[in-house]
C-alpha cells in the first residue's frame, strides 16, 4: 500500500507503488483469473529483497477452511529475474471452489528473518467437467 491510500483495492500488484521504507514488497503476478481442473503457474515477482537470499519458502492459497501450499522444493527460483514461479497441477486447482482464493508467499532468509507478502485474492472460476484429464 502506499502513503496515505485506504486498503480498499484488492489487487496487491496495483497497490506496489512507493515502498515503505523497511518494508519488502512482492508482486504476484499471472492472470487475475485461475480456472479450477487447470494448471496454472503463479509468477511472484519479489521487491525488496534478493531471491538468493530466501531459505525455505512457502506460498499458500487458502478458500475457507481448503489450503494448499507450495514449498521450496515445488518452487522455481529465477534469481535472474528475482521471481518465484509456482507450479499448480490439476489436483490442486479441483480442491478449491469458484469464487475468490487467497494467495500468500512466506519465507525465511537466510540471516534469520521471516518475510510474508501481502495477501493477494485470485478469482478461481468454474469449468464444467469435473476431474483430472489426461
Amino acid at each position: 500500500m502506499y502513503r496515505g491510500e485506504s486498503n480498499k483495492k484488492s489487487n496487491y500488484a496495483e497497490r506496489i507503488k512507493t515502498p515503505i521504507k523497511g518494508r519488502y514488497f512482492y508482486d504476484i503476478k499471472g492472470d487475475a483469473t485461475v480456472r479450477r481442473g487447470t494448471t496454472p503457474t503463479l509468477e511472484i515477482k519479489i521487491t525488496g529483497i534478493d531471491v538468493s537470499e530466501l531459505i525455505n519458502i512457502y506460498v499458500t492459497l487458502k478458500q475457507y477452511k481448503k489450503e494448499i501450499t507450495k514449498s521450496t522444493e515445488d518452487i522455481t527460483v529465477d534469481e535472474i529475474a528475482n521471481k518465484l514461479y509456482v507450479p499448480l497441477s490439476q489436483e490442486d486447482t479441483l480442491v478449491l471452489q469458484r469464487g475468490y482464493v487467497y494467495v500468500q508467499m512466506r519465507a525465511a532468509t537466510k540471516d534469520g528473518q521471516a518475510v510474508a507478502s501481502e495477501i493477494v485474492m485470485k478469482t478461481m472460476e468454474e469449468i464444467l467437467k469435473e476431474g483430472v484429464i489426461t
